[in-house]
């Protein structure tokens, strides 16, 4: 092969390298923010929620829209956040959504949150399982729940955020709380679904349930 024929294979194959290292490193500066951007983001926008939260039980006036309506624990990850009213893009960057045609907290019905699939909100959500508690913390009153099943469905299944999801328009009969997520991880094809059913109600003055002491 004459000289300025390996040359220019040299040179190709160089810049072809550096071209394959510069990529290697945006894809591990994306991955980072995921581990760490996303997280911290959602850390110091949860920080302020809670102030807010605190803000609107003590001044019942204040309105709710698009504003943190209830605190949710899950104790058997050590996890805890502060919970929007919605479920838009902008809404579920802050932290879990209520989707706002769900029922509240304690009511028969549904109570239905969303959450990102991300590290700082619903990463985890696969390690619940049948009996662990979720703890939903209201203005008055703390409500317990637990986890009766998880299953994964398609985005298009919307029963299972129904009123009864079990009879998708009857009426409701029971008190449950559905968590809903992305699925896989890194994925978003499908659906991560939580259920629990409500098993007792405390008013606040009694202090925290037990589920979340020691």
């Amino acid at each position: 092969m004459p000289d300025v024929a390996v040359r220019t294979v040299r040179r190709l194959v160089h810049v072809a390298g550096e071209l394959f290292v510069a990529f290697g490193l945006v894809v591990l500066l994306f991955v980072v923010y995921e581990e760490f951007g996303v997280q911290a983001r959602v850390a110091e926008q949860q920080q302020t929620l809670d102030r807010q939260l605190d803000q609107l039980w003590q001044d019942r006036t204040a309105p709710v829209e698009a504003m943190p309506m209830a605190r949710l624990y899950l104790p058997r990850l050590g996890l805890h956040w502060t919970v929007v009213e919605g479920v838009s893009a902008a809404d579920l960057r802050k932290g879990p959504g209520h989707y706002p045609d769900s029922q509240r907290p304690g009511e028969t019905g549904n109570f239905a949150v969303a959450g990102h699939r991300v590290r700082g909100t619903f990463w985890d959500l696969d390690k619940l399982g049948r009996g662990d508690a979720i703890v939903v913390e209201t203005a008055d009153r703390w409500f317990v729940y637990r986890v009766t099943n998880t299953s994964v469905v398609s985005p298009a299944d919307s029963a299972v955020i129904a009123a009864n999801p079990d009879e998708p328009g009857a009426p409701p009969v029971t008190s449950l709380l559905t968590l809903t997520t992305c699925n896989p991880k890194w994925g978003n094809w499908e659906r991560l679904i939580v259920q629990a059913e409500l098993v007792s109600a405390l008013d606040k003055p009694g202090g925290a349930p037990p589920e979340l002491e020691g």
